[in-house]
């Protein structure tokens, strides 16, 4: 509406409303006023002067009028240009609210909500390849460090070269191996076959038990000859009870050394049979620790006390008598122990024969059960050690406790493994001693290189794990299983023989 009254208003009439101009006919009439009132010339003069500055004035307001006007006329353009714009604005507005509702009229949650799910699925699924891809990542990257490894290992084509030149003399090394192992089987088997033939021969044997008869008797005519040396000489404890009686130096200080050597000793062993029962398990640290720690302190001590008495001097008057007497005891000792060693070998050799006489199985102790006897001997001492220390308040009671109980079940491991022993002792009665302890060494010597054979396959595997396939692998290891069947076999032979030699 202001728009159009403007463009219908011509700019004069829009002055004269806002008071800027007037019309003509309010000019003559104020004119013709002034006339009446004053006509004369100077009268005159002086309007025309005032005509002038009215003139000027309305020049002046002309010219502002039109400076007016133009900067309305400016305005009047900005806004229509402004209107136009708005306009423009406004139906862009509509089309775009038209849009709007179009989309919104086209959009259906349903589909976008499959959508969604379609594309969290995608999602999952990539998650599961990135998952898959990483492990690969690290599988990669574990084989990429064995390869740089073996890579070192091999630096150039030439070291390869060699590598598998060896490994190819290893591989006819090992099927030489494998060919003497089978031969070595098949002479076991001859073996076995020849043994239980040798078996039946043990009756000509005992037909040789006769012929020992004879040999006894003169060994026993020279065991009566030693006996009667022997009684009619001195003893070497009466040799030392003669010394002592004679010369009493330094008799006080060298029992005070044997007494500690002996406590010494004693200490020894016991801190060996701990260290060995807790390698195997029979003792927790905490015990094994608090048992050797004070053991070596009282070990120490009793050395610096030994070390203490060897550098007192003795009286040097009688040193070269005693030094000399002890000389004679020494000679006279070992001549002594000499002829009991050589009683002692007839008295075995007679009660031997009367056993063998009697086909009555030998009763002679084997390294095994000797061994065992040693074993519980140390174990018995061991306690005896124990007990004394735990008395004098050495050791804790439980650390004692613990000691006891697992040495208790150790000692009876050892008296259960001599019974079965002595069990299967009772069940032979005829025995082929020649031909057993024969067998017996040949056995052990067959083990000892079968498992040196063995030990050496261990080694190969070990160096061609990285270059033989595992068709080849299985064929070492297959070869490898036969020989530790051939060595199990072996001892089992060899145990039974060791039982009868028992």
């Amino acid at each position: 509406m202001v728009k159009q009254n403007l463009e219908e208003k011509p700019v004069g009439e829009i002055l004269k409303e806002e008071g800027i101009i007037k019309d003509e006919e309010e000019v003559e009439g104020e004119q013709g006023k002034e006339e009446v009132k004053d006509v004369s010339a100077s009268n005159l003069i002086i309007e025309i002067e005032k005509l002038k500055a009215i003139v000027d004035t309305f020049k002046t307001i002309k010219s502002d009028t039109d400076q007016r006007i133009r900067e309305l006329a400016e305005s009047v353009g900005e806004l229509r240009s402004l209107f136009f714009q708005n306009d423009s604005e406004l139906k862009k507005i509509e089309t775009k609210i038209e849009k709007i509702e179009e989309d919104i009229d086209n959009i259906k949650p349903e589909k976008i909500r499959k959508r969604l799910e379609e594309k969290d699925k995608e999602i999952s699924l990539t998650n599961a390849k990135i998952e898959k891809l990483e492990e690969m990542g690290k599988d990669f990257n574990q084989r990429l460090t064995k390869l740089e490894k073996i890579l070192e290992n091999i630096r150039s084509i030439e070291n390869l070269k060699e590598i598998v030149n060896e490994i190819d003399e290893k591989l006819k090394k090992i099927e030489n191996l494998k060919n003497s192992v089978e031969r070595d089987a098949a002479k076991t088997e001859r073996f076995f076959l020849e043994t239980e033939k040798r078996f039946k021969e043990f009756e000509e044997v005992k037909k040789n038990v006769n012929k020992i008869d004879e040999i006894t008797k003169e060994l026993v005519r020279n065991v009566d000859e030693i006996r009667i040396k022997v009684e009619a000489a001195a003893t070497k404890d009466e040799l030392e009870k003669i010394i002592e009686e004679k010369l009493s130096i330094g008799k006080n200080k060298e029992e005070k050394i044997a007494k500690k050597e002996k406590e010494i000793n004693e200490i020894i062993s016991l801190l060996r049979n701990v260290e060995a029962q807790y390698k195997k398990g029979y003792l927790s640290e905490e015990a094994y620790e608090e048992i050797t720690s004070k053991n070596r302190t009282l070990l120490e001590k009793l050395e610096s006390e030994i070390n203490r008495l060897k550098s007192e001097e003795g009286p040097k008057d009688v040193g070269e008598a005693v030094d000399f007497l002890q000389e004679k005891v020494e000679e006279l000792s070992s001549m002594i122990s000499a002829i009991e060693k050589k009683v002692n070998a007839i008295e075995e050799r007679e009660k031997e024969r009367s056993k063998l006489k009697k086909e009555v199985p030998m009763e002679e102790v084997s390294p095994k059960v000797d061994l065992l006897m040693q074993k519980l001997k140390e174990a018995e001492d061991l306690m005896k050690i124990l007990e004394d220390q735990y008395r004098k308040g050495m050791i804790s009671e439980r650390t004692y406790n613990e000691v006891k109980t697992k040495n208790l079940e150790y000692m009876e491991k050892i008296k259960n493994e001599l019974a079965t022993i002595k069990a299967s002792r009772a069940q032979i009665k005829e025995l082929p001693l020649d031909i057993i302890k024969r067998l017996v060494d040949h056995l052990s010597k067959l083990e000892e290189l079968i498992a040196i054979q063995n030990e050496r396959i261990f080694k190969l595997e070990d160096k061609i794990n990285l270059f033989v396939n595992e068709d080849e692998l299985a064929e070492i290891r297959d070869l490898r299983e036969k020989i530790e069947n051939i060595r199990k076999n072996i001892q089992e032979a060899r145990r039974g023989l060791s039982f009868i030699l028992e």
